[in-house]
């Protein structure tokens, strides 16, 4: 993946086998040009970073929405939001920031990596009820002198651990409480 010193990393995370209950909601879901593209750009010690966090993020939202929600639709657009009675609410996810560590940066002993979410409510009509945010950690081992490795396994940690987190922490909140 990578050439010249560059480092290239693609988001492909795996998902381990979730134990939640389904809610019994069916929810339309919105993936914006934030979430399906991102990608996060970064020069650093010489080298220039690449991590297109956007399809892989799709797949893994996808996945997540399946297991929390009884049914899931699409949603085109939230200025054209499907006015269907049947949605109890509309979910539009966001990357806030992605940022990492490198083993340079840790001592030669690590990398890390943040990312912050935000995961909008919408009613049926598309107005924003409420707002969630989610932050996922990751790390991985140094090895060796190639970084795209390490910060691919550290990548996947932090999108497992906010996977982690919306599963367990979004059914609690009082707004969803009350859908």
């Amino acid at each position: 993946l990578a050439g010249c010193g560059d480092v290239a990393v693609k988001a492909d995370p795996k998902l381990p086998a979730a134990l939640v209950s389904q809610l019994p909601l069916t929810v339309g879901v919105f993936y914006g040009s934030n979430f399906r593209s991102y990608i996060h750009r970064e020069d650093r010690w010489g080298a220039g970073y690449v991590v297109d966090l956007g399809a892989g993020h799709v797949s893994l939202a996808d996945r997540l929405f399946e297991l929390e929600f009884k049914h899931t639709v699409p949603v085109e657009s939230l200025s054209s939001a499907p006015q269907d009675p049947v949605l109890a609410a509309i979910v539009e996810p966001r990357i806030e920031r992605y940022s990492f560590l490198t083993a340079r940066d840790t001592g030669g002993q690590y990398f890390a990596v943040t990312i912050d979410y935000r995961l909008n409510l919408f009613n049926a009509a598309g107005e924003r009820i409420d707002s969630f945010t989610f932050v996922g950690y990751g790390s991985a081992p140094s090895k060796g002198v190639k970084s795209e490795a390490p910060l691919f396994i550290a990548t996947q940690a932090a999108m497992r651990d906010a996977a982690a987190k919306f599963l367990v922490q979004f059914p609690e909140q009082a707004t969803v409480k009350k859908l």
